[in-house]
């Protein structure tokens, strides 16, 4: 395996936006570092680097899902508003009784938590709550949002809540564009007021904190207007706007694709090699407690790993599906699991896309 294993982190487009992130990257570590998240780090990496399927050390960075509630209607986001399906996943928010006990399970080896799944995590009152436990123990916080709020409190609310870094998610810099990425319910213009004001009441404070990024996802119909979201970022004044690389089914039309982020075949080739680090370094936990590699296939309970919330998470972490995954990431070409592990149709290891749906 790869010394540096980046090929799942997200791609982005220009200098200034991977310098973006790779300083917040840098200053979290910085930041968060003790000796026993150190020794944490030393094993994981160790251990994946030696392919082990069972690993002496915890995740040191958890993506969590506090909500599934979003008020609008991203194309291709699984958290689509309409019925869930009876093998699907319903959805709902996590309560803080849950959060804390995640906390208390993994708290001391986490870097960094990025407090969003498929929902709008400012739209349930407890996420701020959550933010602050977390910030409690010295962990960092990142929250994606499309700041489509209307709180008169919202910027006094993330300033206090210790909050480390805020992504705002608008995809466009015409309402015309935004709307059709985010839905007719979209509304651009109060998402960059509401980001302005948060940098206004931040700078006012004298605080470095939150660092406020904004994501924007590159299409065939957005693509002409990056020079003016630029424009519109400096105005705005966050600290850095990053052009990324979306992800979309393969019946996705042309119009989605742009010239930066051209369609790409499912094949490892396109994907950079047979490799993924996240089953050694980080998990995600859906806002029931399931707990994914990743956060594809979050839709089927039937995917999980296991439920935090009704097994320790470290015999989730070296249980029978993690093993499997494991084994499989080290020989992808060779092994095959003897468990229905969603890493078996993941294309960045050279698989064919699909969903396990109840089960198998």
């Amino acid at each position: 395996m790869p010394l540096l294993d980046l090929r799942t982190s997200t791609r982005t487009f220009g200098a200034s936006s991977r310098l973006a992130a790779v300083r917040e990257h840098a200053a979290t570590f910085l930041r968060h570092m003790t000796p026993a998240r150190a020794a944490n780090i030393l094993r994981a990496e160790t251990a994946r680097l030696r392919g082990r399927t069972t690993v002496r050390a915890m995740p040191f960075f958890l993506k969590v899902e506090t909500t599934g509630v979003c008020n609008l209607d991203c194309a291709w986001c699984t958290a689509g508003r309409r019925e869930r399906g009876e093998a699907e996943r319903p959805i709902g928010s996590m309560s803080r009784e849950s959060f804390d006990r995640i906390l208390d399970e993994t708290g001391r080896y986490l870097l960094r938590i990025n407090l969003y799944g498929f929902g709008e995590p400012l739209l349930l009152p407890e996420t701020f709550g959550m933010i602050r436990e977390a910030s409690s123990r010295n962990i960092g916080v990142a929250v994606s949002s499309n700041m489509n709020l209307h709180s008169p409190t919202l910027a006094r609310d993330i300033l206090d809540s210790g909050l480390e870094l805020l992504i705002l998610s608008c995809h466009g810099a015409t309402p015309e564009s935004v709307r059709r990425f985010m839905g007719g319910r979209a509304d651009m213009r109060l998402a960059l007021a509401r980001t302005a004001e948060l940098v206004r009441e931040r700078d006012r404070r004298g605080s470095r904190y939150p660092g406020v990024h904004w994501q924007y996802c590159v299409t065939g119909f957005n693509e002409g207007e990056m020079e003016a979201a630029r424009g519109l970022a400096r105005e705005t004044g966050v600290d850095a706007i990053r052009f990324i690389r979306p992800t979309y089914p393969p019946d996705a039309g042309d119009e989605w694709y742009s010239s930066l982020f051209p369609r790409r075949s499912a094949t490892a080739s396109d994907f950079g090699g047979r490799s993924c680090a996240w089953p050694w370094r980080g998990a995600y936990v859906n806002w029931d407690g399931g707990v994914l590699p990743c956060c594809r296939g979050e839709l089927f309970p039937a995917n999980d790993f296991g439920n935090v919330l009704e097994e320790p998470f470290r015999s989730i972490w070296n249980g029978p599906r993690y093993r499997e995954c494991r084994k499989l990431i080290g020989a992808p070409g060779r092994y095959v699991p003897t468990l229905p592990v969603l890493c078996s149709t993941c294309p960045v290891l050279g698989f064919r896309p699909a969903r396990l749906r109840d089960g198998g």
